[in-house]
């Protein structure tokens, strides 16, 4: 995660998961400098990216959750020097970003959920049809590739059922005839 908070480098943040290295981090450029000096212009958080770690198994959604998000996000330079600060991005601000958009690419019935509810006044949690989509996504993943059934559904039903293409079937684009328009641009 990279931050353009200025602080001590005058230059930006990058925020990391304590499994991942430097060498993931992008080349300190003009368009966001940053120190290469650890705990300066990066900072290893004491979280690892597991949902377990980052909050992600129950959060809320909604614009409360979002704002919340935001904010927290915000003040990441802050918030992980403290236990009390931990514990407010673990409920909710490290795992929304990922689970409200990642998982909602992944998954087209999260993606339909939650495009339902990103704009309620009140936040709504996680339904736990699709926590257990998430906690599973291995092993549904590897039923899909192997073309076996998980939790008594078939292979191509879980295909269906979360929008997942398998590598090798394509979906073929329906023909569309095109109208002339007015202006005339289109094709026959």
């Amino acid at each position: 995660m990279g931050s353009k908070e200025g602080g001590r480098s005058g230059g930006g943040v990058w925020y990391r998961y304590s499994e991942f290295g430097t060498d993931i981090l992008p080349p300190s450029v003009d368009q966001f400098p940053y120190s290469t000096k650890p705990g300066i212009g990066t900072v290893q958080l004491p979280l690892n990216s597991s949902y377990l770690q980052i909050g992600g198994f129950d959060i809320n959604v909604g614009k409360q959750a979002f704002t919340h998000c935001i904010a927290s996000l915000g003040k990441l330079g802050e918030l992980y020097r403290s236990e009390r600060g931990l514990q407010v991005l673990k409920s909710g601000p490290l795992s929304f970003p990922t689970v409200t958009i990642c998982e909602a690419i992944r998954f087209a019935l999260w993606r339909t959920w939650v495009t339902s509810n990103i704009d309620e006044e009140l936040d709504s949690p996680v339904p736990k049809e699709h926590s257990k989509l998430f906690n599973y996504w291995a092993d549904i993943s590897r039923a899909v590739a192997e073309d076996e059934p998980w939790d008594g559904i078939a292979a191509t039903d879980l295909m269906k059922k979360l929008g997942v293409v398998k590598r090798g079937c394509y979906i073929k684009p329906k023909k569309v005839k095109w109208a002339h328009s007015a202006s005339g641009s289109g094709k026959n």
